[in-house]
């Protein structure tokens, strides 16, 4: 068949991280109740992107501005960290699935990875952001071909905070989205590419252009999993309630993935029905409670276990990263459902075990791509989620390449 790509769609940005030590800031007892209810292990939409001093030994963030009043209100606090520079990473949904299924198919070398996304950039070229990630793209093995630039808007970026707070440490991420909200139409038509046997498509911001992605990726009988979101589920919810489903036609070679809280955006079970009967499957995850898998019938879902915790962190910081969890089960279904080792197409019980196993790992580091497991044979999946509920035995992360 010659070669096989698959393309991620949605946000790809420039994280810039700092490891903190400690929080040197003077906190009252209403701006320690903001950090740890609403900016602690969050992400934060920011209107511009990051303002931040760094020092030798610390690092100074403004927050005032992020989209929330009150977090905004915080002004600057100070945190003590272990290296004056950030270390500068590839992030968001398309990057966190696409760097996700290159390791989940290690042993396929010829399995091409492509995004497409935004970043900012002058005249055809990128802005000094975009160059750093199109650099980290390409390290991760990820064709950038697909990247369109945006003149108008600089590259997005995220400025990640690695904390304990409470006895816990977690990760924050500042958001400024920048060109990655700029995806149009008009780029959709790079996903009708003669090699491209499927792909990821995440939330774009703009629910219509995300289904016209979707529809664009899956034509020609192509397999798509998609990362829904509130955004999306709330206009599915109005366009219902108006009496218009048109929209649901074209969804039928898809799997959905959506947490329940966004699920539940739909309100009624008429609304739920009617979605979750227009795709291939339809999953919602429910955090601890594992999650629900639909295949074709609203009335008769199957109920899936969450995968257990194993602790590699001094208690209580087993899990210190929730944050991309949902990227990398996305990731997993997609190695599986598009192509398990560039030839299989499977969706079964094992199919989601194996995913729900690849998202609890994660959670237990801090990078989201760093924690997926490299998997170099067919085997591999079903061993991985065999070892990993072996509670019995200490897990090896090093043999499935997780440092």
């Amino acid at each position: 068949m010659g070669k096989k790509t698959i393309v991620s769609t949605g946000s790809t940005l420039l994280d810039m991280t700092y490891e903190c030590t400690a929080i040197l800031s003077e906190l009252s007892e209403g701006q320690k109740h903001l950090l740890e209810n609403k900016i602690h292990g969050k992400k934060l939409k920011l209107k511009s992107p990051a303002i931040y001093a760094a020092k030798e030994n610390s690092v100074e963030v403004d927050f005032s501005n992020a989209e929330d009043a009150e977090v905004a209100g915080l002004g600057k606090i100070a945190f003590g960290v272990k290296n004056a520079e950030a270390a500068k990473t590839a992030g968001g949904g398309a990057y966190n699935t696409s760097a996700g299924i290159k390791r989940l198919n290690a042993g396929n070398p010829e399995l091409g990875c492509k995004i497409l996304a935004k970043i900012g950039g002058k005249n055809g070229k990128p802005d000094k952001n975009g160059e750093i990630l199109l650099n980290r793209l390409a390290d991760s093995g990820i064709e950038t071909d697909l990247i369109r630039f945006d003149d108008e808007a600089n590259t997005g970026c995220s400025l990640v905070l690695s904390f304990e707070f409470g006895g816990k440490r977690n990760i924050t991420y500042l958001i400024y989205r920048g060109a990655a909200e700029t995806l149009s139409s008009k780029d959709l038509a790079a996903l009708e590419g003669g090699d491209i046997i499927g792909g990821v498509v995440a939330n774009a911001n703009n629910p219509w252009i995300t289904w016209k992605a979707i529809k664009k990726l899956s034509g020609k009988n192509r397999l798509v999993v998609y990362i829904s979101s509130k955004i999306d589920m709330t206009e599915m919810r109005e366009e219902l309630n108006a009496g218009n489903a048109q929209f649901l036609k074209g969804f039928e070679n898809v799997i959905a993935t959506v947490n329940e809280s966004e699920f539940d955006e739909l309100q009624s079970d008429d609304n739920k029905q009617k979605v979750v009967e227009s795709f291939a499957h339809f999953v919602v995850t429910k955090g601890a409670d594992g999650g629900m898998h639909y295949s074709g019938d609203f009335n008769s879902p199957a109920h899936y276990g969450i995968a257990p915790d194993r602790p590699v962190f001094e208690v209580p910081k087993s899990q210190i990263n929730p944050n991309g969890a949902g990227d990398a089960f996305s990731a997993s279904l997609a190695s599986q459902y598009i192509a398990q080792n560039g030839e299989c197409i499977r969706f079964d019980d094992l199919t989601i075990d194996i995913a729900s196993c690849v998202a609890a790992c994660v959670c237990t580091r801090p990078s989201t791509t760093g924690g997926i497991p490299i998997f170099k044979s067919p085997d591999d999946g079903k061993k991985f989620a065999d070892e990993w509920r072996d509670q019995a035995n200490a897990f090896d992360f090093l043999k499935w390449g997780i440092n």
